[in-house]
């Protein structure tokens, strides 16, 4: 059986912005809570089981340092290699990065309502629309059709979820990453969405 295209989608571990409800950078971010290493171990043994059969080596990253981060503590864990992308960035979002989601929806109102309703209306000031995004993703995956595991952030992660199933940018929202939790896509289909065990997959 080929896996060429298989890809396991994990959302980053959080970070102090998310204990504080800020909006993050695409580039300068800060580094994992000590928090996150409780959930490192099972997360592991999932995928060691996983890659048993699957044949994977690399887990590819955005050059993010939560991200970055994540993905080394995994792969020394599987005996893996990491690549970082620029083409997995989250979303740019200048003006809003480093307020809060309440200080974003006082000061950008229209904007924060239009993002949260149909956000693939909205393209940022400075920054992206999700349809650069879903670009950026399309050109990632015409990269790298090998089996892999992708360490990405939220909106990446929705743009992944829309080129597979080639769904309306407004309905970016139709799917949500869970921390801590495997999405996985082969082929067009969707094997698993927020699945903490990957035993059935194989």
């Amino acid at each position: 059986m080929s896996f060429a295209g298989l890809t396991i989608l994990l959302r980053h571990f959080p970070t102090q912005d998310e204990v504080e409800d800020k909006v993050s950078s695409a580039t300068d971010t800060p580094p994992i809570l000590d928090s996150a290493m409780n959930e490192l171990g099972n997360l592991a043994e999932q995928l060691s089981l996983f890659i048993q059969k699957v044949p994977i080596e690399t887990i590819y990253s955005s050059d993010s340092y939560q991200a970055i981060q994540t993905a080394k503590l995994l792969a020394e864990k599987l005996n893996l290699k990491t690549t970082q992308s620029i083409l997995l960035r989250n979303i740019q979002r200048p003006f809003w990065e480093g307020l809060t989601n309440s200080e974003v929806r006082t000061k950008y109102r229209d904007e924060f309502e239009t993002w949260t309703e149909r956000p693939g209306e909205v393209h940022f000031k400075n920054g992206e629309s999700i349809f650069d995004v879903r670009q950026r993703v399309k050109q990632f995956n015409q990269q790298f059709s090998e089996p892999k595991i992708i360490v990405t952030h939220t909106t990446t992660f929705h743009s992944f979820l829309l080129e597979n199933f080639d769904l309306d940018s407004n309905r970016a929202w139709d799917f949500k990453p869970e921390m801590y939790a495997f999405t996985v896509l082969y082929n067009g289909t969707l094997w698993g969405l927020n699945t903490r065990n990957l035993d059935y997959l194989t």
